[in-house]
């Protein structure tokens, strides 16, 4: 299984969390979106411990089984289609969650996730790790 991680579920993953952990442990590959990089380092430069979370980060990816994402054009059209569809069920998501669902979709990947804003992909992609 190709897993890709959000931010809620890279941070669950270091604080220990179990249910993410018995879904990430299934994995054959680990994908982590350049956006979810983006948050992770915004919050490091924020907190107190950048070269602590940094570090880990660094580590992390440089494993041979993580693979960086980043965007494409055909990112950008799934992209497109997912706010769309967003709009039309008057629902609201992210700018970087909907860079995260269309990297899961193009990567034909399973998401792990803390966020629920990911429910109304359900049907387009498997959502672990929260409670719908």
């Amino acid at each position: 299984m190709r897993l890709l991680l959000d931010t809620s579920a890279y941070s669950g993953l270091l604080r220990g969390d179990a249910e993410l952990s018995q879904h990430a442990v299934r994995a054959s590959e680990i994908i982590i979106p350049v956006p979810v990089l983006a948050e992770l380092r915004t919050g490091f430069l924020y907190g107190s411990s950048y070269e602590r979370n940094e570090g880990l980060l660094s580590t992390f990816t440089k494993k041979p089984y993580v693979l960086v994402a980043d965007c494409t054009e055909h990112t950008a059209v799934v992209y497109a289609q997912l706010a769309l569809e967003a709009k039309k069920q008057g629902r609201s998501i992210g700018q970087n969650d909907l860079w995260i669902a269309a990297l899961v979709i193009e990567h034909q990947a399973e998401l792990l996730t803390r966020d629920n804003d990911f429910s109304i992909y359900t049907h387009r992609f498997s959502v672990h790790g929260i409670t719908l």
